[in-house]
């Protein structure tokens, strides 16, 4: 690193230390109820049963995805231990090293201090280095879109002959991290690089009719062998949840029109987004210029060029998609420093208080964030505690019986429980031809009715807050009599 401006060398190293701090303190906190809980379900299963193949775990069925990021969580569990810090180590592990790539890439095309600016801005924006915090599939696949798209550049423009190698296997691992996200995003560069005279070449020389189908090749052995192992139902389940019923409707009520995440990149991307107005206005200037001079051909300098394909390709389709999820355009982030922190060296002698104030904010939205999520952890417990309350009535090698699925994969989880001895029945009238004596789960609403036929012993309750569905349920834990 070098000395600059604001910065001094060893100020440096401190950013990039308290950044490494800021993605690792508090790892330990209580799960997330639903993905990151079924995540680490998943992994704790294959752990337990040795197949590698099927995701499996209670009350978890909605989050079911390819396989890589729990293979990588599952061997964590192996080697560290389980708990919520090594199920989080290696998605802080990804946000970071994106972070790193971005400077490295930064670096090469324009300068260090530009450089550093990109590392500043993805590294202490709001959102971004939150996804270290949590253990999603989203960390991994953004890490390898990155890999992708800087292998894509150093293939354009540098000429490495392993670039093009190593690219359709960054694409090979990203398929089987999350399925098509990564082919809409790179598919989508090649596309707009194929339009560009000097840049088509280059892309020929690919030869994506060759290595596109090959690098689906272990996605399909692994879908070949789900297929078999469940008659087919894993992968129809698959394509038509991830493909074609996000495409047409909302997910989870996760919705919003056309504009949503251009909203989404001024909050994401605070403080930094001060400066984003200045960013699109020369890319609005940027597309006027290509189909000003369309007949023409088109004369947007190539790495111009490639940034802005890069940046449409990992944003603009999800733009139209009716389900809506801010990692959904998750790469679109280090695309966006990159073109923020260009933007203030080629401004900076007019930025100057600006950019004094808006790294003063960041450090301290850092420190709010932190403090935030202590005090929200507790509010994060309810599972946790719920989970002991069932431990403390169960009887040895006891069948946990719940009158439906809750979706609390958190509750399964923390229950640390034999996935066969927990039981999701089909409603009250499944309840209804239970023995006597068995351990059931169920809900206030449930419980009301069914004490009119069942005779009922209550043993504890317990009020959960659902933070992710803003809302509260109360289960509460019976035996029949």
């Amino acid at each position: 690193m070098v000395s600059f401006g604001l910065f001094s060398r060893n100020k440096q190293i401190l950013i990039v230390i308290y950044v490494i701090i800021y993605l690792l303190f508090y790892n330990h906190s209580y799960l997330y109820d639903q993905d990151e809980a079924a995540y680490a379900g998943f992994s704790k299963t294959m752990l337990e049963s040795s197949d590698w193949i099927i995701m499996d775990f209670p009350f978890s069925e909605p989050h079911r995805k390819p396989p890589l990021h729990f293979w990588i969580t599952a061997i964590a569990f192996k080697v560290f231990g389980e708990g919520e810090f090594t199920l989080r180590i290696f998605p802080a592990l990804w946000i970071f090293l994106i972070c790193i790539l971005t400077y490295s890439f930064c670096k090469k095309i324009y300068d260090k201090r530009t450089a550093f600016w990109a590392f500043c801005i993805l590294s202490l924006c709001l959102y971004f280095p939150l996804n270290g915090k949590i253990a999603l599939v989203d960390g991994l696949l953004t890490f390898l879109e990155f890999c992708a798209f800087y292998l894509l550049y150093l293939h354009f423009f540098e000429e490495k002959k392993y670039s093009r190698y190593l690219f359709w296997i960054v694409l090979s691992l990203g398929a089987l991290t999350k399925g098509p996200p990564i082919y809409i995003f790179t598919m989508g560069i090649l596309f707009f690089a194929f339009l560009k005279k000097d840049l088509r070449p280059k892309v020929i020389s690919l030869h994506p009719w060759f290595f596109l189908p090959l690098s689906l090749l272990p996605l399909f052995i692994w879908g070949y062998l789900a297929w078999k192992k469940t008659n087919g139902e894993l992968i129809l389940w698959m394509l038509d949840w991830y493909i074609l019923r996000r495409a047409i409707n909302p997910v989870f009520g996760q919705q919003g029109p056309p504009g949503t995440y251009l909203l989404l990149f001024f909050i994401g991307l605070f403080p930094w987004s001060l400066f984003l107005p200045s960013v699109f206005k020369e890319l609005y200037l940027q597309i006027k210029g290509i189909f000003r001079n369309y007949k023409t051909g088109i004369t947007l300098e190539s790495l111009d060029f490639f940034l802005l394909s890069s940046l449409l390709s990992g944003w603009v389709i999800y733009e139209f998609m009716m389900s809506k999820l801010p990692s959904y355009v998750l790469i679109t982030y280090p695309i966006l420093a990159i073109m923020i922190a260009r933007n203030l060296e080629k401004n900076y002698q007019q930025n100057q208080i600006k950019i004094k104030i808006v790294i003063i904010v960041s450090l301290v939205l850092t420190i709010v964030i932190q403090t935030l999520l202590l005090i929200f952890n507790e509010k994060r417990s309810d599972t946790f505690t719920f989970a002991k309350l069932i431990q403390e009535n169960l009887q040895e090698n006891e069948i946990i019986y719940f009158e439906r699925d809750y979706g609390l994969p958190s509750l399964a989880y923390y229950l640390n429980y034999p996935k066969q001895k927990i039981k999701v029945l089909n409603g009250i009238q499944e309840v209804k031809n239970l023995e006597e004596g068995k351990l059931l789960i169920l809900d206030e609403s449930s419980f009301y009715i069914l004490q009119y036929v069942k005779k009922l012993e209550v043993k504890d309750k317990k009020k959960l807050f659902l933070y992710d569905r803003n809302r509260h349920l109360e289960l509460i834990i019976v035996r029949l009599k």
